[in-house]
């Protein structure tokens, strides 16, 4: 395994950061959850692949969750979404070379890893409200009657992560290209 650099992994720790203030500045009504939080999980993994994908999925949302509830048995329900994203994503990013584009293959992965996020955390759910909640009787009824509106939300985030990753991918690729040279010019300059 290829080690990680100083600079990865400071990108992994904002993107985790990130990721932790926009699931803070979630919009939620009952068990419906609108939020970005999955942003910066897809970038890190667009970015870097699949290991950093899941560590920014993991860390920003377990940090999250802590924040918001602090640590309860269900915790890993909600954190085990966004590392599989995370792993996905970046797997997918791995298989196109990490050359993102506008286009439908970024948007059938988007839209896959939406409708990835979105089972697992149904999953989560019913989960939470059976076994942790007691609560079975309304739960299955809630979870269908909900499910049109979180794919409207789906379809809503793949439309706007397609046009904003592409270029949002090139800016932080130039940005850490930029940071790396001169990196690399001031370690030589001490040196000499």
């Amino acid at each position: 395994m290829k080690k990680m650099s100083i600079s990865r992994i400071t990108y992994d720790a904002v993107l985790a950061a990130i990721c932790v203030v926009l699931g803070y500045l979630a919009f939620n009504l009952g068990d419906f959850k609108f939020t970005f939080e999955n942003l910066p999980v897809i970038v890190a993994a667009l970015l870097f692949g699949p290991v950093d994908g899941m560590l920014v999925g993991g860390l920003g949302v377990f940090l999250s969750q802590m924040i918001r509830y602090g640590v309860e048995l269900s915790t890993p329900l909600w954190v085990i979404p966004y590392i599989v994203s995370g792993l996905f994503m970046g797997l997918c990013a791995k298989g196109m070379n990490y050359k993102i584009t506008v286009g439908w293959k970024l948007s059938l992965i988007l839209l896959i890893d939406g409708l990835i996020v979105t089972s697992l955390n149904t999953v989560s759910l019913y989960i939470w409200h059976n076994f942790l909640l007691e609560n079975s009787a309304a739960t299955m009824l809630s979870l269908i009657i909900k499910l049109p509106a979180k794919i409207a939300v789906i379809i809503i985030k793949v439309a706007a992560y397609t046009f904003i990753l592409p270029p949002l991918l090139l800016a932080l690729r130039k940005f850490s290209k930029e940071i790396n040279e001169r990196t690399s010019r001031s370690i030589e300059k001490d040196k000499g």
